[in-house]
């Protein structure tokens, strides 16, 4: 729950001052898909602490299976873009980017793990397991 509040208040923050150019140089867009998946990944460690049940041990994959994605893939991403940069300046050459395109990357990779999830939960759905413990009971003593 901290970790859920701690990243709402860093959107805020993000939001907040994204007109400073500081922020602008950090792309807000990418910066929130961070924040989001984050949240998602939270999110998915709140529902693994509650209740057992079919439809949150579903909830609790599909959170961070989805929050890994959205958090991690926009930063590949970006850091491919950013090589195949330097790997232009090095050959003396110029390079379009198009943030459309940057998105159109990240969609297709987070749309191929939805199809993913998908799949599994048809396929193979996850279905909770109990952990009993045997203790010793007043009842249980010796003789």
């Amino acid at each position: 729950v901290f970790a859920a509040l701690l990243i709402l208040g860093i959107t805020a923050g993000v939001y907040r001052y994204r007109e400073r150019q500081v922020m602008k140089a950090a792309q807000i867009e990418f910066l929130m898909c961070l924040l989001v998946g984050l949240f998602a990944i939270a999110l998915g460690s709140i529902v693994i602490a509650s209740t057992v049940t079919e439809s949150s041990c579903i909830l609790a994959i599909w959170l961070i299976n989805l929050g890994y994605t959205i958090e991690l893939v926009p930063l590949l991403v970006k850091i491919a873009t950013i090589n195949r940069l330097v790997r232009a300046a090095r050959g003396h050459r110029r390079v379009w980017l198009n943030r459309n395109q940057l998105f159109h990357k990240v969609a297709v990779i987070s749309l191929g793990v939805v199809i993913f999830l998908i799949s599994w939960t048809i396929l193979d759905p996850p279905t909770p397991q109990y952990f009993y413990e045997l203790g010793q009971s007043s009842s249980d003593g010796p003789g």
